[in-house]
């Protein structure tokens, strides 16, 4: 994968960093942000490349804390409503995950 790809493919997770402030906000809903965006984010944190190379380096985890945040949230709540998620051979165990400062949650 190239700078250029992982330089473009951390934008497009600061983007969904953003979208978890939303929900914190209450400006939107999950089930609003489900229906807009699941597909694309589902299908972009799913992506072997994205996790080997972006999502689950340990360098970089911390960086993300409020993107994975949102992943768990959501991968629950289409659990909940038994929607299909995208890729989902490859969901990230929270196990796998570093939150914050080397710590998980």
């Amino acid at each position: 994968m190239e700078i250029e790809d992982v330089e473009a493919i951390e934008k497009y997770l600061n983007f969904f960093e953003r979208i978890q402030l939303i929900l914190d906000t209450q400006v939107l809903d999950l089930e609003i942000i489900d229906k807009l965006f699941a597909y694309r984010f589902f299908y972009l944190v799913h992506n072997p490349n994205v996790q080997s190379k972006v999502r689950l380096n340990s360098d970089m985890q911390p960086y993300f804390c409020s993107f994975f945040e949102l992943y768990f949230t959501w991968l629950e709540y289409r659990r909940k409503k038994r929607l299909p998620i995208p890729r989902d051979e490859l969901i990230i165990k929270k196990s796998k995950v570093i939150f914050g400062a080397g710590t998980s949650n």
